[in-house]
């Protein structure tokens, strides 16, 4: 499994407006403060939530005072729900049926079907709330350090 820039992009975005949700809630945040922060694209940037608010993930307002916001909770959206949205791939090996049988495809199959049900688990369990409190210790711990040494 790897993922795409896409989806990698969605993830940073989504996680800035976890992070911006719990200071401020609904508010929108522009999709310049997100490509200025991360250094993305911003006509791919806005694409891709583009393609989030398409799924229920976001919401966006136009004019000033515009950008975009969590649809819902950071509690409520899981790494898996970003992916599904953006119609990633996320599995392993795909869930193929082995027309010939053959019983070493046979335990394969298997395995990579329960590696594919446990990481759909993790990804499932693994919510915005939960990676916004991470990013802002890993902020907190970055800010305020000096860029040089003497």
């Amino acid at each position: 499994m790897s993922l795409s820039a896409r989806a990698q992009y969605a993830c940073i975005a989504l996680l800035e407006l976890a992070r911006h949700y719990a200071d401020r809630p609904h508010t929108p945040l522009t999709v310049q403060a997100i490509c200025r922060r991360h250094r993305v694209s911003h006509p791919f940037l806005r694409q891709i939530l583009n393609r989030l608010r398409a799924s229920g993930l976001v919401t966006s307002a136009r004019g000033a005072g515009g950008g975009y916001a969590l649809a819902v909770p950071p509690e409520q959206i899981s790494l898996k729900d970003v992916l599904d949205a953006l119609g990633e791939s996320w599995e392993l090996a795909p869930d193929e049926p082995d027309p010939e049988q053959n019983p070493a495809r046979t335990v394969l199959a298997r395995v990579w079907r329960d590696v594919n049900r446990t990481l759909a688990d993790k990804l499932s369990n693994i919510c915005f709330a939960e990676l916004a409190d991470r990013y802002r210790r890993e902020l907190e711990q970055t800010v305020g350090e000096p860029d040089w040494v003497i």
